[in-house]
C-alpha cells in the first residue's frame, strides 16, 4: 500500500517550468509569442501569468510605437527622395537659366553697341541723306523694341530665379525639418530598444525566480508526499498494535473470569461462553 502512495504522488508531480532553453528568438514578434505561451499556461503559477500579461501589454505598445516609428521613417525617406530629385532638377533649372541669363545680356551689350555705332554714324554723316536718316530710324526702333524685349525676358528670368530661390530655401528648410524629425525618429526606436531590452532581463530574472520557486514546491511536495507516507505507515502499525493488544487482552482476561465465577457441577451455558469472549 506504501508504494501505492508514493506512485500515486509521483504523478501528481507538476511538469513546470517547461524547457526555456527552447525560447532562443531574437526579433520581437517571436519574443511576444514566447510571452504570450508562457502567460497562457496552466502550469504557470498565478503570479508569474498576471506578471507576463503586464509584460505583454507593455512590450505591445512598443511593438506598436515600433511599428508607426517604422512607417513614419519609410514615408520620409519617400518624401526626402523626391525633395531630392525636386531639387536636382530644380538646380539644372537654375543652371540652364543662368546660362540663357547671359546669353541674353551678351546679345543686350552688342545691341546697345550697334545703337551707339548707329548714332555715331548718323552724326559723322550730319543727317543728309533722307534715305540714311530713314534706315537708322529703322534701325533704332528695331534695336528699342529687342532690347525691350530683352529687358522683359531679363525680368522674366530675374523672376524665375527668385522663385526658384524662394523654392531652394523651402526644401531646405523642408529636408533640415525632415533630418530633425528623423533624428528624434532614431532615438525613439533606440528608448524603444532599451525598453524591450529591460524587459527581456527583467523576463529572465522572473523565470529564474520562478524556477527557484518551482525548486521549493517540488521540495516541499517531496515533504508531504514523504510525510504522507509515514503517517500511512503508522496508521498501518496502529491497527495492527490495536488488533494485537485486543487478542492478547481476551486471552489474558479468560483465567479471570473463570475464577471469578460459582464452582458449578455443569460446564458453562452457552450464552456465558458468548459473554466471556466477548
Amino acid at each position: 500500500m506504501s508504494e501505492q502512495v508514493a506512485q500515486n504522488a509521483a504523478s501528481n508531480q507538476p511538469t513546470w517550468p517547461p524547457d526555456y532553453s527552447t525560447y532562443s528568438y531574437s526579433e520581437l514578434d517571436n519574443v511576444l509569442e514566447a510571452l504570450r505561451r508562457e502567460a497562457g499556461s496552466r502550469r504557470a503559477p498565478d503570479s508569474y501569468r498576471k506578471f507576463l500579461s503586464k509584460v505583454i501589454e507593455h512590450m505591445d505598445c512598443l511593438y506598436n510605437e515600433t511599428t508607426t516609428c517604422n512607417e513614419r521613417m519609410r514615408k520620409l525617406e519617400s518624401e526626402q527622395k523626391v525633395y531630392a530629385e525636386y531639387l536636382s532638377t530644380t538646380s539644372t533649372n537654375y543652371d540652364d537659366l543662368m546660362e540663357l541669363f547671359k546669353k541674353e545680356r551678351k546679345e543686350r551689350l552688342k545691341m546697345e553697341e550697334k545703337v551707339i555705332e548707329m548714332y555715331t554714324q548718323l552724326l559723322e554723316q550730319g543727317a543728309s541723306d533722307p534715305t540714311t536718316v530713314d534706315l537708322l530710324e529703322a534701325r533704332v526702333t528695331a534695336a528699342e523694341k529687342a532690347r525691350e524685349e530683352a529687358e522683359l525676358k531679363l525680368a522674366k528670368i530675374s523672376e524665375e530665379k527668385a522663385e526658384s530661390q524662394r523654392q531652394l530655401i523651402r526644401v531646405a528648410v523642408g529636408r533640415q525639418n525632415m533630418e530633425r524629425d528623423l533624428v528624434n525618429q532614431f532615438a525613439e526606436i533606440d528608448t524603444t530598444r532599451k525598453k524591450v531590452t529591460e524587459l527581456e532581463l527583467e523576463l529572465q530574472r522572473a523565470k529564474a525566480k520562478a524556477y527557484q520557486w518551482e525548486k521549493v514546491i517540488q521540495k516541499k511536495d517531496a515533504q508531504i508526499n514523504k510525510q504522507t507516507m509515514e503517517n500511512t505507515q503508522l496508521k498501518l502499525l496502529c491497527q495492527q498494535w490495536g488488533m494485537t493488544a485486543s487478542t492478547i487482552g481476551r486471552q489474558a482476561a479468560m483465567p479471570y473470569i473463570a475464577q471469578q465465577l460459582p464452582q458449578q457441577q455443569s460446564p458453562p451455558s452457552p450464552q456465558q461462553l458468548r459473554i466471556l469472549q466477548q
